[in-house]
């Protein structure tokens, strides 16, 4: 097997979280950016322990290097030696400046700690390494990873998702449509998950795309708004960040931002005004880590978000009063502030007029729109998480620009995304 198609798990121990982090957090980008494996950010010894719960519950075969920062390195390799988990590690690195300060650890656990670094590019040079090794009966450990922007390095991994949706925004002609609803009723054929039934209704909800030469853009919303098989099918294949999959879903997902867009402006739907939004989602420890791990950095979700204004409706649906949690389930709120100014393109939109349940998430935000990620509380205590975002404004619709062959990229002083 070639090098570069072997992975390493990581999981990356740093309590100086506390303190802020925001090179902790750059270190990660780094580090995933240039060993193309995927970290998990840890911040204290419960989450710690949760996330190994977790694993050993989830995950019998994945096993995983551990980067510990140097002040945390003592209680962190006891613990793993006093619960008898070794076998869950292949081996360690201590990341610290004071290298001559740990070597007792080191020395005295010759079989785990394998090196001291001082700085990224070693902690680099050791996944590095690790890579060369023969593991056996290593499985890589799923991570549903969250969309940024690397903006220091105008940088966008994902563009080529994005683009996909671009290529047919605004495209209302019957021959585009006819050559695309025949790729996604082949597609959804052929998908064993799902039953002849479902099938059946699916590829009608799909066929309801025929109508955008009359324009009729409502019909295409309401649609997606009221069927729920419809639009949990269509956002989770938009999850799954794979190309494929967006080369079959790239002509509807386009086509009803598009419809979205030219609605709101038809009925001024689209929201032109500072607010505050909410998002309610229930999360396991691995997945409130990624938010962690991204923290000051600019995010997007790949899909529709329902959004909606209520904070006491997201506390509900992710049962953040219910003292014993489900699953070991984090009610997670994200808080999302809208500072619209002048000259802005909307990017959410009011669509209660044509929900299915108007009084409870009745505004969408646009998938691929970017947000700062400001700050993340978790109280793993009460399994409470606590996000605050900031929506990244954009000048125009990005989508045409993009699907001239242009890109995207971040002003860092005006907050906003422009086309490049």
């Amino acid at each position: 097997m070639k090098n570069e198609n072997k992975f390493v798990n990581i999981i990356y121990y740093d309590e100086n979280l506390k303190f802020g982090g925001n090179g902790i957090n750059k270190d990660c980008q780094k580090i995933e950016k240039e060993t193309s494996n995927k970290i998990i950010l840890v911040d204290n010894l419960l989450n710690f322990k949760l996330l190994l719960n977790y694993i050993l519950k989830n995950n019998n075969n994945s096993k995983f290097l551990l980067i510990v920062n140097g002040s945390s390195a003592e209680n962190i390799i006891n613990f793993i030696n006093k619960n008898n988990i070794q076998s869950l590690f292949i081996n360690g690195c201590i990341y610290t400046k004071d290298n001559k300060k740990y070597l007792k650890i080191k020395e005295h656990n010759p079989n785990f700690i394998v090196k001291i670094s001082i700085d990224c590019r070693g902690v680099i040079n050791y996944i590095k390494n690790s890579l060369l090794l023969e593991i056996k009966n290593n499985e890589k450990f799923y991570i549903n990873d969250l969309i940024i922007y690397y903006y220091y390095k105008n940088e966008f991994k994902y563009f080529n998702l994005y683009k996909q949706l671009a290529l047919f925004y605004g495209d209302e002609s019957e021959v585009t449509f006819t050559c695309n609803f025949n790729k996604i009723k082949e597609f959804i054929s052929k998908d064993k998950n799902i039953d002849n039934k479902l099938k059946n209704e699916l590829i009608n909800y799909f066929k309801i795309f025929s109508i955008l030469k009359t324009k009729n853009y409502e019909k295409i919303i309401s649609t997606f708004l009221k069927y729920e098989n419809f639009s949990k099918y269509l956002n989770e294949l938009l999850m799954k960040k794979e190309l494929i999959i967006y080369e079959h879903i790239g002509y509807f997902a386009g086509n009803l931002m598009h419809s979205i867009v030219e609605y709101g402006k038809e009925k001024s739907k689209g929201i032109d005004s500072g607010n505050i939004f909410y998002k309610g989602m229930q999360l396991n420890i691995v997945e409130v880590l990624e938010f962690l791990k991204n923290r000051h950095n600019l995010v997007t979700f790949p899909y529709f978000l329902p959004l909606t204004n209520k904070k006491d409706f997201v506390e509900l649906v992710t049962k953040r009063n219910i003292t014993k949690k489900h699953n070991d389930l984090f009610s997670v709120i994200i808080k999302i502030e809208y500072l619209y100014d002048d000259g802005y393109e909307p990017v959410v939109f009011d669509l209660k007029d044509l929900a299915q349940y108007p009084d409870e998430e009745e505004y969408i935000l646009l998938p691929f729109t970017f947000l700062l990620l400001k700050n993340i509380k978790i109280d793993s205590e009460k399994f409470i998480v606590d996000i605050d975002m900031e929506i990244i404004g954009r000048t125009e619709i990005l989508e045409k620009e993009i699907k001239e062959g242009k890109t995207i990229q971040y002003d860092n002083n005006k907050h906003i995304m422009f086309i490049k």
